[in-house]
């Protein structure tokens, strides 16, 4: 076709008339050296239709136009009389944006206007359509980038990597280079009005892709923004954030916020309030986008945020669920229902530790284990799926202070089961043995350490102290003192204490009271237990020693209430105590030493109440 024909005249014409010129431009000082080397091995068809040879001649031509110049050298009316023939008679070869580019370099060379630097670049990079072009090392994208960096003109370092992005796919929308749209400034000054159209702009088949030439641009930007933060410019690396966030380029945006990401800028990331951010977040980090609503002020999308991921039906370790509802609280408006959802997670966390060791001691299967973790239960689930059927006593009986159940019957069966598991199983005294099978009967049980001890080793008081005041601590004072029964632990533990002294110890100290002490019960509560525990059992017909026994273990509370001023009644508690251990006395009797010795520190008691 004539177009055709016109296309390969044009191109030998102006082939010979750049050779001419790169032979001008050799001799001149303060210009670069021509790389005739890179030319070596091309032909003359070679420059006038081979796509690759022609990218060669452009990679030469911007060495010898975009450099660093001395503004104050006598070269630089030459190198502008050299840019200027190069663009009108060679403008196949180098064309607007080769001008423009050589403009804009000029500007930075100089330290000129910035602002103007980056409008030339940026409406230069427009012509760089080329992804060999713009991939190639030190190309005329790098070497702007560059030279816009050197003077700091943020906003030019952004227009340029999107303008040329928008070469392989991007969009110039919320840029400066929207501003370009329709520019007749940038058309080949030697290039008639009809030519326009006629030339080829297509990218060569081989090498790289449009999509590598895109994620360049964005990674040189990202360089840039590195490059000011590893500076501490940090003014200016969230300046050249700003900029690029105005963006309207989706995959600029997946390039900035992945990197930020990823190399532990997190805080500077957040600080970002964009919808495409929050966006990119609830794809990728629910934790780093909860901190987005809390930088910006958001407390509600915040709370709303945590409790969805808290009661997701999705494969959450219970850890991860609790500090979901932690979070949610910090911005919640006292929703007691969210407080509760995070009481029961973490009574789950709690079950799963206990259920965790049962599978390392191989009594329980690791998929009972996974499901704890990994789904939310309720609270009937944890009671009666898990808790009961593993002999997880103490956990029941904190779901029962959570659900607030008041079932005395089964937590008094708890509280028997957590103290039978902590005692030796057996003695050479038949009493003592004796009573151990009556705690027990009726009683369930777990395997236990303590199984084929002997009671008579006294190694059960440590080890059940221990147990009662861990397990009790977690539920007393916390609105629910229903499930520490006290009546019945005052009983039960008195109990083991008048068998233990029944095989002829003594103890120094009273442990049951130091038990309650160390739970923090108040003083007088314990009196109140003892007094209730000594009334029930005298009307249940205990002996004279069981009622001293507790009699004396009363006169081992009785300095503490006192030391507090505790209770109003303790004189009339006094005196009936004394009336109480008076009607034990029996002339002659095996014991009344040790009554009279009761009676003595009951009326000390009665002085000082007095």
């Amino acid at each position: 076709s004539i177009h055709s024909l016109y296309r390969i005249v044009s191109r030998t014409v102006q082939a010979l008339s750049l050779i001419d010129l790169l032979t001008y431009a050799h001799e001149l000082e303060g210009v670069p050296n021509v790389d005739w080397g890179a030319l070596s091995g091309a032909t003359f068809k070679g420059w006038c239709v081979d796509r690759e040879v022609h990218e060669v001649i452009k990679a030469v031509l911007t060495g010898i136009t975009s450099y660093t110049r001395d503004v104050n050298s006598n070269s630089n009316f030459e190198s502008d009389k050299l840019a200027n023939a190069l663009s009108h008679q060679c403008y196949l070869y180098f064309s607007s944006g080769d001008r423009l580019s050589y403009e804009g370099f000029k500007l930075c060379s100089s330290s000129g206007d910035a602002g103007r630097a980056g409008v030339l670049l940026r409406k230069a990079a427009r012509f760089w359509k080329s992804p060999n072009v713009v991939c190639a090392p030190n190309s005329s994208f790098d070497r702007a980038c560059d030279a816009l960096f050197n003077i700091r003109a943020i906003e030019g370092i952004v227009d340029v990597v999107i303008a040329t992005a928008a070469n392989f796919g991007g969009t110039i929308k919320g840029s400066g280079a929207e501003d370009d749209e329709g520019d007749a400034s940038i058309d080949a000054p030697g290039q008639f009005d009809w030519e326009q159209g006629i030339y080829s702009n297509s990218t060569s088949g081989g090498g790289s892709t449009s999509e590598e030439a895109r994620r360049k641009c964005y990674a040189v930007m990202i360089g840039k923004l590195h490059s000011l933060m590893n500076l501490r410019e940090d003014e200016r690396a969230d300046q050249l954030i700003s900029f690029a966030t105005y963006s309207q380029d989706e995959m600029l945006h997946e390039a900035l916020y992945s990197d930020l990401l990823a190399t532990g800028e997190a805080e500077r990331l957040i600080r970002i309030n964009s919808k495409r951010l929050e966006n990119y977040l609830g794809r990728t980090d629910l934790s780093l986008l909860w901190r987005f609503y809390v930088v910006h002020n958001r407390a509600n999308d915040a709370c709303v945020l945590m409790t969805s991921r808290g009661l997701s039906k999705e494969r959450i370790a219970i850890d991860e669920r609790v500090a979901c509802f932690s979070r949610a609280l910090q911005f919640d408006d006292g929703n007691s229902e969210l407080r509760e959802r995070l009481e029961v997670a973490g009574l789950q966390r709690q079950v799963l530790s206990s259920i965790s060791k049962l599978v390392k001691e191989g009594t329980v299967e690791s998929s009972v284990e996974d499901e704890i973790r990994y789904r939310l239960l309720d609270l009937s689930e944890l009671y009666n799926d898990v808790c009961g059927p593993f002999t997880l006593w103490e956990e029941c009986l904190s779901i029962l202070l959570v659900a607030n159940m008041q079932n005395a019957e089964n937590i008094e069966l708890l509280w028997k089961a957590i103290i039978c598991d902590s005692l030796a199983d057996d003695c050479e005294n038949e009493a003592v043995l004796a009573h151990l099978l009556n705690m027990r009967e009726g009683v369930p049980s777990r395997p236990s350490s303590s199984r084929g001890t002997m009671f008579e080793t006294g190694e059960w008081i440590s080890t059940l102290k221990s147990k009662v005041v861990s397990v009790a601590r977690g539920l007393y004072g916390r609105g629910g003192d229903y499930t520490v029964p006290l009546k019945l632990l005052i009983f039960e533990l008195e109990s083991l204490r008048r068998c233990w002294n029944a095989l002829g110890n003594t103890d120094h100290e009273n442990w049951v009271v130091q038990v309650f002490l160390d739970i923090a019960v108040p003083a007088v509560e314990i009196l109140d237990g003892y007094l209730a525990t000594l009334t029930d059992r005298e009307s249940k017909g205990a002996d004279k020693l069981e009622k001293l026994h507790y009699i004396r273990s009363i006169c081992e509370v009785l300095p503490v209430v006192i030391r507090e001023n505790s209770s109003p009644n303790l004189r009339n508690i006094v005196d009936k105590c004394i009336m109480m251990t008076e009607s034990l006395v029996v002339v002659g009797s095996a014991n009344a030493a040790e009554i009279q010795s009761v009676l003595d520190t009951l009326r000390q008691y009665e002085e000082r109440v007095r």
